[in-house]
């Protein structure tokens, strides 16, 4: 394979990056990809449970920011349970019961609690539907899974080496169904580019140009631009089926 040019491995180094999902440091990267990203997956919980659950299950919590995020929502969690394979990570993690463990063989019963979460996480695994259908078997009521639509980014050659399976919502929607679950709500962020570019760049963090780009990001995602965007995060939420 010929060796990249100059410039395209500066365009490279500028667009990969392998960064921590943490929507509260001063930074494009935090402000207007995670923080929307959060607010998005709070929002989508709330309109699907309420402002109550009594056990969440969030598989790869990492820090557990997300129940920080769903309280600053006025969701209230009684049992808020963190999953995660990294020790050093739950032992930060911020409010939650900690289980140390792998997303394909999760250490609960059944049902066990009312709403379970994974939040980008499959694409981070080998054979990342053993873990969805895991997450459908641990949850009574409500699955939420959020992942990255990068096809057009991979394609051009900057896939983030973190990122090693690509997942399909098709397939999801499929597994859900033979597990009892429906599709109850979906939702896609669209980011013409990654707003890390402005992080490695080095260009000082201005709350007014994170909101410019906010508002840029939220133009084009309702026009055919939105095509083109670099980076599409994917909100699905699904409700298992209730016998007669």
């Amino acid at each position: 394979m010929a060796e990249l040019p100059y410039e395209m491995k500066r365009l490279r180094h500028t667009l990969i990056t392998i960064a921590e999902s943490d929507p509260r440091p001063l930074t494009y990267t935090a402000k207007a990809f995670h923080k929307t990203r959060y607010d998005a997956v709070a929002q989508i919980i709330r309109e699907s449970v309420g402002t109550k659950i009594d056990v969440l299950v969030d598989v790869g919590c990492g820090y557990g920011v997300t129940r920080e995020w769903l309280e600053k929502f006025g969701i209230q969690i009684g049992s808020y349970i963190g999953c995660d394979i990294d020790p050093a990570k739950l032992e930060q993690s911020l409010k939650a019961e900690k289980v140390l463990c792998d997303a394909r063989n999760l250490p609960f019963r059944k049902c066990a609690a009312e709403a379970s979460l994974m939040s980008e996480v499959l694409e981070h695994i080998k054979r990342p539907y053993l873990a969805f259908v895991e997450l459908l078997r641990v949850s009574k009521n409500y699955c939420f899974v959020t992942f990255p639509e990068e096809k057009l980014k991979n394609m051009l050659g900057f896939r983030y080496p973190e990122h090693i399976s690509d997942i399909s919502q098709t397939v999801l929607n499929s597994l859900a169904r033979k597990n009892n679950y429906i599709l109850v709500s979906f939702k896609k962020l669209y980011f013409l580019f990654p707003p890390s570019v402005l992080d490695r760049l080095r260009i000082p963090f201005s709350q007014i140009t994170a909101d410019i780009l906010l508002n840029l990001f939220k133009i084009v995602s309702k026009t055919p631009l939105r095509n083109l965007s670099l980076i599409k995060n994917e909100l699905v939420a699904y409700s298992r089926v209730k016998k007669d």
